[in-house]
């Protein structure tokens, strides 16, 4: 349900406390946003959310589902965090994708180890299946990934290493350099556009060279994972999907989660039904262009 204000929301809710017969209390309310809680000490809010984990493992069978609380001494525990990976999706990635994981902090905050541990049970041998993570420029996700997956291969989201330069260095020049080294595809190439850098800005060019090259330019990228993306787009078109559910009760929001994944899956294969190449369609696209160019 959708509220056009503030004020209609408030007024929707006190009359379905009275209709209830409900105590709530509204807190945290600023000009667009209100958040209300129950004033009863025993609310079943947990146990609700504990109820809906076991209803995705009932319905959902070989999933993984975690609820994390924290527990109060004189009251009952409060929600902190969700874990699930619904086992279609877990088989699906092993069996079909791309062996690229991208990791948002945003969702992580400090529970990185948690979240990691979880999903390497999950996922398997990381170095049988040649996984590889692409991570955004957060200081603690980085060691607490290579503290789970020992030696795993990761790399940077050149978007945020771009947007971190351009705080530094405003050069439409010189922020145009940053991409054309992560999109050099031979070493040769990749030095070429470094020494252009390096002329305009030494410590532009600094800034650039202190990074693991086999982080964020394809010429440096380890053949291993036969991926070639620079930059974390899966998070960030996951991110945007869910940007109004964010807001809303957990309960509401991992569901909304949970069906844009399977009408996601259903899109997907009603695509792929009559589909005849070998290569997925976007790569099969970029494969006849340099095609074309290559010819001329």
């Amino acid at each position: 349900m959708i509220f056009k204000s503030k004020a209609e929301f408030m007024q929707a809710t006190k009359d379905y406390t009275i209709q209830w017969g409900r105590n709530i209390l509204f807190i945290k309310n600023d000009k667009v946003r209100v958040r209300a809680v129950c004033k009863i000490e025993d609310c079943p809010w947990v146990v609700i959310v504990h109820d809906y984990a076991n209803e995705l493992l009932t319905s959902n069978l070989g999933s993984t589902i975690q609820v994390g609380v924290i527990l109060m001494p004189e009251s009952s525990p409060l929600f902190d965090r969700f874990y699930v990976c619904l086992d279609a999706c877990k088989r699906g990635f092993k069996a079909g994708c791309r062996p690229l994981i991208g990791l948002d902090v945003a969702f992580l905050k400090t529970l990185h180890g948690w979240f990691l541990e979880l999903l390497h049970k999950d996922l398997g041998d990381y170095k049988e299946n040649k996984w590889c993570f692409i991570l955004d420029m957060q200081k603690g996700l980085i060691p607490a990934v290579q503290e789970v997956f020992s030696r795993v291969h990761h790399r940077f989201c050149v978007w945020h290493l771009w947007h971190n330069f351009s705080k530094q260095w405003s050069s439409c020049e010189l922020k145009d350099l940053v991409w054309e080294c992560a999109w050099s595809r031979t070493t040769n190439e990749f030095n070429r556009n470094m020494i252009r850098v390096k002329l305009i800005n030494k410590k532009a060019w600094e800034y650039l060279d202190k990074w693991p090259k086999d982080a964020w330019t394809k010429a440096h990228f380890s053949e291993v994972p036969k991926v070639d993306n620079i930059c974390n787009n899966a998070c960030e078109s996951c991110n945007a999907k869910i940007k109004k559910e964010r807001s809303k009760r957990i309960l509401t929001l991992v569901e909304e989660v949970r069906r844009t994944i399977m009408k996601s899956m259903i899109g997907n294969r009603k695509k792929l039904q009559n589909y005849q190449r070998i290569l997925p369609s976007v790569q099969q696209n970029r494969l006849e262009v340099m095609t074309i160019l290559s010819s001329h």
